[in-house]
C-alpha cells in the first residue's frame, strides 16, 4: 500500500493528459487507499477505457461535437475529460484481492 502523499504524486503521473477535477482526484486518491502500485495502473488504464469509449459513443450521437479541446500551448497534449460516474463505475469494477497472509513455522 502506498502513502497518501506517494498516491498523489503517483496518480498525478498517470493522469498527466487527464482532465480530472480536483474533488474527483481527491476522491480517486482516498478511495485507493488499500492499493498497490500495479492496481492503481489497472484503475487508470480501465478509467481511460471508459472515458474514450464514453467520447466515442458521444462523437457517434453528435457528428457536431468537437472530439477534443485544443490545449493552450501547441506542443502540449489534448487531455481526456474523466468524469466522477466513470471513476465510481472503475473503483466498481477493479477492486483489490485480499488475500489471507499464510505464514510458516519451524517446530
Amino acid at each position: 500500500m502506498l502513502e497518501e502523499s506517494c498516491r498523489q504524486r503517483y496518480l498525478s503521473k498517470l493522469l498527466e493528459n487527464v482532465e480530472i477535477e480536483n474533488d474527483d482526484f481527491d476522491h480517486l486518491v482516498q478511495a485507493t487507499d488499500s492499493y498497490v502500485g500495479a492496481y492503481i495502473e489497472e484503475v487508470i488504464q480501465t478509467l481511460l477505457m471508459h472515458a474514450l469509449d464514453a467520447q466515442d459513443a458521444r462523437l457517434r450521437d453528435d457528428p457536431d461535437a468537437v472530439e477534443y479541446e485544443e490545449p493552450e500551448m501547441p506542443w502540449e497534449e489534448p487531455k481526456v475529460p474523466v468524469t466522477r460516474q466513470q471513476i465510481d463505475a472503475v473503483l466498481a469494477e477493479v477492486r483489490p484481492n485480499k488475500k489471507s497472509r499464510v505464514e510458516f513455522r519451524i517446530a
